[in-house]
């Protein structure tokens, strides 16, 4: 079997960004299972189309979809295309999907929406996606280092962009900083750069970490709180459950659910968000909860998605 992934090679982030780690995760679970994988860069035409693909997985910016399809399509016009597709749970996302879709079928037939969810994929339709499986990198934990900092609420650009965040995030944050607990961000560049975030979450603490070295910091936090309000923020609460961080999650890109699957406190409202960090406070339940995510994290190992992401990308064509 042979792959074409098309995807981020390179990011001016330190250790790289998530579309980076989303390419390399995916050719290491096909690699894995004896699948031949070849990667191009999404941001450039693409150039000599190797022969005889089983599949084409598109994976980041779609500026150049057009012609990427363009050039599949004259080397090999039968191969199923799949292209990834972040969801925020809005109409309009979906009929953005559904009319580029359309626009990309019109050039090569065989193409399809990537969701991480079966509610993803119904979202979008049947007729229109199949489910690629979300893989998320293996954490290194080690025990003297855990359960020493406070509440972790992810990243701070993210935090800061409103299109990204649950709409209670401010409230929320207020209430626990109010409250006594230490509430962390993480900043990919400096601490420098998040300032703006640090004005806009009055309270909330910003520690710089490095792509390549996150698991280092995520490991050393008591919760996980997740203001996730799309998907793009969906890879680093998985990350932080396979840390053995318990995780707090608003159900907002409703696939956090399936992600979860139990091993996690879901919230929909602000108090319901505090009685989670009271009932972590004990060690029993905490004890219970990161157990629990580290186990459902180890599910999304790339060891244990290359076969579901083979038939993904090979199996297209039989899901309508």
């Amino acid at each position: 079997m042979r792959v074409l992934v098309v995807g981020r090679l390179g990011t001016r982030r330190a250790g790289g960004g998530g579309l980076v780690w989303a390419v390399r995760l995916a050719a290491e679970a096909l690699r894995g299972i004896g699948v031949e994988v070849v990667i191009m860069e999404v941001r450039q035409p693409l150039q000599s189309i190797p022969e005889g693909l089983d599949a084409v997985y598109v994976y980041g910016e779609l500026d150049l979809m057009l012609d990427h399809l363009a050039r599949i399509h004259a080397a090999t016009p039968d191969v199923p295309v799949v292209f990834n597709s972040t969801l925020d749970g809005r109409r309009t996302r979906r009929l953005w999907i559904a009319e580029r879709l359309a626009e990309y079928r019109t050039i090569h037939p065989n193409t399809w929406a990537g969701a991480f969810t079966a509610w993803g994929r119904d979202f979008i339709g049947r007729e229109l996606a199949v489910v690629t499986p979300k893989i998320i990198r293996r954490p290194t934990v080690t025990d003297g280092s855990r359960n020493i900092m406070g509440i972790c609420v992810g990243e701070a650009a993210k935090l800061g962009t409103p299109r990204f965040v649950h709409p209670q995030a401010h409230e929320a944050i207020r209430e626990l900083v109010t409250a006594g607990h230490d509430v962390w961000a993480y900043d990919h560049y400096s601490i420098d750069a998040a300032a703006s975030v640090k004005e806009q979450f009055p309270g909330l603490r910003i520690v710089s970490a490095p792509g390549d070295r996150l698991h280092e910091w995520l490991q050393q936090f008591k919760v996980f709180l997740s203001f996730a309000a799309n998907e793009t923020f969906a890879m680093v609460p998985m990350e932080a459950m396979g840390c053995g961080v318990p995780l707090l999650y608003a159900p907002l890109p409703q696939s956090l659910d399936e992600y979860v699957g139990g091993a996690g406190i879901r919230w929909t409202t602000v108090p319901e968000l505090l009685a989670g960090v009271s009932l972590l406070s004990g060690e029993k339940a905490w004890l219970a909860y990161s157990e629990a995510g580290m186990r459902r994290a180890a599910e999304f190992a790339p060891e244990k998605q290359g076969y579901p992401l083979l038939w993904a990308l090979t199996g297209a064509t039989r899901t309508a």
